[in-house]
């Protein structure tokens, strides 16, 4: 997801998270002076648009999305899918957020319960893709189960009294 994540709406959305919060801080010796919005907008393009590598003597330029091992990767592709992809999903306009009755996730790892019939499920996994042609998701299970999910190094399952139980889950491994 970090790669790609286009920088213009990234940038967008970071500014959209910043513009609701009406002051910031930092940890530092100077946290009683807010940050200026500005400032952080200009470091992170900065950080963007010089996202260089090296791999075998060869220099790389990441030209769209971000590495994944910068300070700032992890809360740029949080705050970007929130804004792209989230917001958009549960905003009312969509016919299907009544059937939503959770949206949870984990940088690009989301946990949708969905209470819809398999057709509108489709329909619903169509128009995230819709969001944003560079984040596109895909159905875990692709045949969705009534049994449970996996999601993380969790498995979710309802018991027989129809309470949400979890238990510990581990992906197979190839040991060859």
């Amino acid at each position: 997801m970090y790669s790609n994540i286009d920088n213009t709406r990234g940038l967008w959305a970071c500014l959209q998270f910043l513009e609701e919060r009406d002051t910031l801080f930092v940890n530092s010796p100077d946290a009683d002076k807010p940050v200026d919005k500005l400032c952080i907008m200009e470091a992170l393009e900065l950080c963007l648009v010089n996202n260089v590598c090296q791999f075998n003597d060869q220099i790389f330029v990441q030209c769209k999305g971000t590495a994944m091992g910068p300070s700032h990767a992890c809360s740029y592709a949080d705050i970007a899918r929130h804004y792209l992809i989230d917001k958009v999903v549960m905003d009312p306009s969509n016919p299907h957020v009544s059937k939503i009755p959770l949206w949870a996730g984990y940088r690009d790892d989301i946990y949708v319960p969905f209470t819809g019939s398999l057709q509108e499920l489709q329909e619903l996994h169509t128009f995230i893709n819709s969001c944003d042609v560079d984040l596109q998701f895909i159905m875990n299970p692709s045949q969705p189960s009534t049994q449970g999910v996996e999601y993380l190094d969790v498995f979710i399952y309802c018991d027989s009294n129809n309470l949400v139980q979890t238990k510990i889950y581990s992906k197979q491994c190839d040991h060859t």
